[in-house]
């Protein structure tokens, strides 16, 4: 049965993955702050909801993942290296940079049935665990492009919380409900008060803060930043979690819960067409980029999400 809460979220965030890649073509003050603030918790929100509706690799893996990695990776290799001339040659187990996410929930879903435990202790344990390894795996070197493998271990643990976050659902929602009116209202209003200061934390330090920070992929060093940034960005996309799911209302929306039951061909998609608009310099040539970016984000998520 689907959720229409959890179809509006991923709704919202794959408007946000299409307005951040749209975001990478302009350059200015308002933009590089929009940009700097999606990806402070975007793809660590998209792992979670992925790790919520996961279930052990099987055979559909072909079908739903292999297959639609192995035909876009080479579409997307073929056009990098023939067409907009930013590759030398055609890879398969260095992801194209949309294609990091398919290899990535592969491996994750091969890797459930060695975590797929019940009792909170041992979730505990192994969540544990695992954030441990995310946080040692910045300093490694050697393997960052390989099958995507910092962003992999630096996002799995996301992945395994929403994986546990579904089988104590029930749990969750009756531990939610005691609260009442007040706690509801507390926690929503506590939860936004602390989002909103990590974005003007995030406004103050926009110029020491890398954008390459917050790309998961580069180990510790001047691209990848270090142990405590990691670190918090974990926490901070933690509470950002908390944020949209006490806020989103769980009932269908116009258009939004349909781009969330859809988001798959909007992903795969919409890379083709910023990267075509980066070939040609769409971007560098509008006098109103702005109004193009909202323009473009319309016309892209909703064709992309459409039935054909």
């Amino acid at each position: 049965m689907r959720s229409a809460k959890m179809d509006n979220f991923r709704g919202i965030l794959m408007i946000l993955v299409v307005l951040g890649h749209l975001l990478e073509l302009q350059e200015g003050p308002v933009s590089d702050y929009l940009y700097l603030i999606i990806y402070s918790f975007h793809m660590p929100l998209f792992v979670w909801i992925s790790g919520y509706f996961a279930k052990p690799a099987d055979r559909s893996c072909i079908r739903s993942l292999i297959f639609p990695y192995l035909i876009f990776q080479l579409l997307y290799s073929v056009a990098a290296v023939f067409f907009w001339k930013t590759e030398d040659s055609i890879k398969l187990l260095e992801p194209y940079w949309l294609m990091w996410f398919l290899m990535a929930l592969f491996l994750w879903r091969l890797l459930l049935p060695l975590l797929d435990v019940k009792d909170i202790k041992s979730q505990a344990v192994t969540l544990g665990t695992v954030l441990l390894l995310a946080l040692l795996t910045g300093w490694e070197q050697e393997l960052r492009y390989v099958l995507s493998f910092q962003r992999m271990v630096a996002l799995f643990p996301m992945f395994i919380l929403g994986y546990y976050c579904r089988g104590r659902y029930r749990e969750i929602t009756h531990w939610w409900d005691k609260q009442g009116t007040k706690g509801h209202r507390f926690f929503k209003v506590i939860l936004l008060l602390v989002v909103l200061a990590g974005f003007f934390i995030l406004y103050l330090f926009r110029e020491e803060i890398s954008h390459k920070w917050l790309y998961w992929k580069y180990p510790y060093g001047k691209k990848g930043g270090g142990i405590l940034n990691r670190a918090s960005l974990l926490a901070f996309a933690i509470i950002c979690l908390c944020v949209f799911i006490i806020w989103i209302p769980d009932r269908k929306l116009p258009l939004l819960t349909r781009i969330g039951q859809n988001t798959l061909p909007v992903y795969l998609l919409h890379g083709f067409i910023i990267k075509t608009m980066e070939y040609y310099g769409v971007m560098e040539r509008t006098v109103t980029p702005g109004l193009l970016t909202v323009l473009l984000l319309v016309i892209i998520v909703f064709a992309c999400s459409s039935p054909p």
